[in-house]
């Protein structure tokens, strides 16, 4: 059945709107290669073509006057009627080309040629005072984000993710925060090689190292980097298998990830922790996880995993560590509530083994361009365990936190948060200064320019 010409029109329309749409996006994929660009016919074609439509639809809308007026007619002359008929079908012809031309007209606009290089770009700039005595008030450049992805086959890409940022002695540095060849054949089974985000609870796989993208001015504490104080592997350098696993309407999803295992080491030392080209020992860490996306409750997501790794930092004994995850986060176009739960066991060898147990809630609630946010993070290691001691972070450390967010263009936001934290024990500022924190309290007010170009 031909389609009705107002449907043309909305089609045509539709493609004007795709150029537009094409223009204005910036958002990068975050999880994964960037998507084919959608079907985008040049707007000088689309012009022409949809005044053809008209043309035609006008001319049509006449003819067929004419011959309802020749068929009413007691005179009217099949030859007449005839010619009438002949020229309707040449008109639906034309149409059935027009739609052909819009088409080809965007399959030769959207043909890919690979390599295709996408880039996009984040940074912040921001203002903290606090009542910190080593916490001078001060401005302060944040990370410069430099974010590519590269299509090299239809289902082949290359993701990179490149930070410059500043450490606690003023000094430029450039970190490879992401590097992963990213084979994506199908929706149940995808694998990325090289260096990622590890897939434990939610936040660490959404919000990676463009401010711009969190609500807030930055991570909880406890997700915070592993050059920062963070507790957990937030980059692993390996294979990560996952993909969609065929239930319905629940919408699984699955995460199988090998990679080298994190590399604890103490405040202001030298070595990275993220084990880049070796490790401290032979062994691998492993991460299981499976998320669920129900269709019949849109925003809604949760999901629960493992993470195995075996610890050999210097001067501690070995150490089994296995990190239970969880997760419960519900968005969409208003609200905003995140969740997510964290039970750490380690098992050094010839000692006693600890649990230590993290956590945080986050809601937002967005009011046109103004999005004001409350966050309560937690975290309890275990006074006795050898690795947070070594790296700074024994003891409890928690304490809620406020702020509002005012978008005041597409791509740049204004955000300005309060945070009270309680220590019982000292530890390491995860940023911007990452200087000693000693037990008690602080408070702190961050404001805080992001943008992405």
């Amino acid at each position: 059945m031909k389609p009705s010409k107002p449907i043309l029109r909305r089609r045509l329309a539709m493609l004007r709107g795709g150029v537009l749409w094409a223009a204005l996006s910036a958002g990068p994929a975050v999880a994964g290669p960037a998507a084919p660009a959608p079907a985008v016919a040049d707007p000088d074609v689309v012009r022409r073509l949809t005044e053809r439509v008209d043309h035609q639809d006008e001319e049509i809308h006449q003819l067929k006057a004419m011959l309802l007026q020749k068929g009413n007619a007691p005179t009217a002359a099949p030859a007449a009627a005839d010619d009438v008929k002949q020229r309707l079908d040449a008109h639906d012809a034309e149409i059935k080309k027009i739609k052909t031309e819009i088409v080809d007209s965007a399959a030769a606009e959207t043909a890919t040629i690979f390599p295709s290089l996408q880039f996009h770009g984040f940074a912040d700039i921001n203002y903290h005072a606090g009542t910190q005595k080593a916490d001078k008030n001060a401005f302060a450049l944040g990370e410069l984000d430099l974010f590519f992805t590269s299509q090299l086959a239809p289902d082949l890409g290359l993701l990179s993710e490149t930070v410059i940022a500043a450490d606690d002695h003023n000094h430029f540095g450039i970190d490879i925060e992401r590097l992963a060849l990213q084979y994506h054949p199908s929706e149940y089974f995808n694998v990325d090689v090289g260096r990622y985000h590890t897939a434990i609870g939610y936040y660490n796989t959404a919000y990676h190292h463009g401010s711009w993208f969190q609500t807030a001015v930055g991570r909880p504490q406890y997700l915070s980097y592993e050059d920062s104080g963070g507790i957990i592997p937030v980059h692993s350098i390996g294979a990560s298998f996952h993909g969609a696993i065929p239930s319905g309407k629940l919408g699984l999803n699955y995460y199988v990830e090998v990679g080298n295992g994190r590399q604890n080491q103490p405040p202001g030392s030298d070595r990275n922790a993220v084990a880049n080209i070796s490790e401290d020992n032979a062994y691998k860490a492993v991460n299981l996880a499976l998320t669920a996306r129900p269709e019949g409750l849109p925003g809604l997501q949760f999901g629960a995993g493992v993470y195995h790794d075996t610890l050999s930092p210097e001067g501690v004994p070995r150490t089994d560590e296995i990190m239970i995850h969880g997760h419960l986060v519900y968005k969409n176009a208003d609200w905003e509530f995140l969740s997510e739960g964290l039970a750490i066991h380690h098992s050094p060898r010839g000692m006693s083994d600890t649990w230590s147990e993290a956590g945080f809630v986050q809601v937002a609630r967005k009011f046109g361009k103004v999005t004001p946010y409350a966050r309560f993070s937690y975290f309890n290691a275990a006074d006795a365990d050898p690795i947070y001691q070594l790296i700074a972070q024994a003891g409890r450390h928690y304490g809620p936190a406020v702020g509002i967010r005012y978008d005041f263009s597409t791509f740049a936001a204004l955000k300005v948060q309060y945070d009270y934290v309680v220590n019982h024990g000292a530890s390491i500022d995860p940023g911007p200064t990452f200087s000693p924190i000693p037990a008690g309290s602080f408070s702190r007010v961050t404001v805080q320019m992001s943008f992405t170009f």
